[in-house]
Order: C-alpha cells, then structure tokens, then sequence
C-alpha cells in the first residue's frame, strides 16, 4: 500500500495542485495504541513529503480499535493528535472544504461500525458544526465536502441520517460535490438538487484486481476549479 501512496505522491508533486485531500484509511488500523503509531508514523513519513498542504479525513481503520475492551472513543484521541480534528473546514480562494467524521459509533455503548442505524448517525454536535460551517461558507462560490463513508448508498447505510445533512447542503446552495471512499471501488452517484456525489477507489488499498473500467483501480483525483456557471465541476482521474 505504502509503494502505491510514494508513487501518487510523486505525481502529486508533479501535478502541482493547490492542496490534497484525502478520504480516509490512512492506516491499516484495528490494533492496539503502539502498533497504530507505528502505522501512522509510516503514512505521515510518505505524505509528508507532498510539496503542498495535504488534510486528513478519519476513516473506521483510522480510528477503530483491536481488540476488547475498547478504550472510550477507540484511536479517535490517537488520530487528534497525530491528524488533527475529526472533523473541520477550512476555506481555499473561493471554495470552502468540509471534513466529516463518518465514524463516530454510538457514543452510549462505545461501539463502532456501520451495519446498524445506531451506528450511521451524525451526533449533534457534529450536526451543529455543519450548520455553522456552511453559514461561514455562504459567500463562497462552491463548497467541497469530504467524509468516508459514502452515507448516501442508503443499500450500504440503511437507517442512516443522511436525509438531514443532503437538506442542508441544498438549503446552502453552494454545496457542489461530495466525495468519500471506504468502499475500494470508484463510482459516481449523479448529482441530485444541484449537489454531485462521488466514491473514490484506492491509492494503495487492497482490491480484487486492477480493472479500471469496473472501479477497481489506484487512482488520483484532479479536481480542476473553473468557475460555477455549470452546476458541476470535471474530473480527470
């Protein structure tokens, strides 16, 4: 996985774009605190070496822990201080960048995982920090929001929240695309009210096999900011 992430980084580096975004599963994960770190030490050494700022998005092998009992939050303290915040915005030129934290579990029991409703749901707090953000935003000509689970495969995510959170993005009215992962398998959902939905494949992951025109494949996206006259932005991949 590490030679796959050295080889983007370099094209990366080439490319020369603004900033990088990820979208979660910077580590193999699902241990204990002294093998994470070491996990982590490998991925910050590669990304690091990215000529331009680069910002991390939390995903279940980031942050979930090996083992029982759990510690209260599992790595989430871990991925804080290694990382930086679970979730946040921040704004580039015109365009504003969310982060969601699509892992949160189920605080009462300190479960994590995605088969359950109990477990697909954005908290409050959480919930709380996207309205302010998108308030903040409201001037900007697109905002770009990133989380790891692709929420909206209601076949992947059934009982999910995300209902809530599309209505705010359309209630925006500057929300243009939505990226995740999680999956390992590129595929675009469409745009709906305005607002795009895509699902990144890998770089570095495991897959089945290498077969680009069925999503499967080690990719970068080149996300290319022109302007917001059309309602959606183009890809190169």
């Amino acid at each position: 996985g590490l030679e796959v992430l050295r080889r983007a980084v370099t094209e990366a580096n080439l490319l020369a774009p603004d900033l990088v975004m990820t979208v979660g599963d910077l580590v193999d994960g699902y241990n204990g605190a002294r093998p994470w770190r070491a996990l982590m030490r490998a991925h910050r050494e590669v990304m690091d070496r990215l000529a331009m700022p680069w910002y991390p998005v939390a995903g279940n092998h980031d942050v979930t822990w090996g083992g029982s009992p759990a510690p209260r939050g599992h790595h989430e303290e871990d991925f804080e201080r290694a990382y930086g915040p679970l979730w946040y915005s921040f704004h580039h030129r015109n365009a504003a960048f969310l982060v969601l934290y699509s892992d949160e579990g189920d605080p009462e029991t300190n479960r994590k995982g995605w088969n359950e409703p109990v477990l697909t749901r954005f908290s409050a707090r959480q919930l709380a920090f996207l309205d302010r953000a998108l308030a903040e935003a409201k001037d900007k000509d697109a905002v770009f929001v990133f989380l790891h689970h692709p929420r909206w495969r209601r076949d992947l995510y059934p009982g999910s929240d995300w209902e809530e959170v599309h209505r705010r993005f359309v209630a925006a009215g500057n929300v243009r695309v939505v990226f995740a992962g999680h999956t390992h398998r590129e595929r675009a959902d469409g745009t709906r009210d305005g607002v795009r939905y895509v699902t990144l494949g890998t770089t570095g992951a495991g897959i089945p096999f290498d077969v680009p025109g069925t999503g499967y494949l080690h990719h970068v996206y080149l996300v290319t900011v022109r302007g917001f006259a059309a309602q959606e932005a183009g890809f190169l991949t």
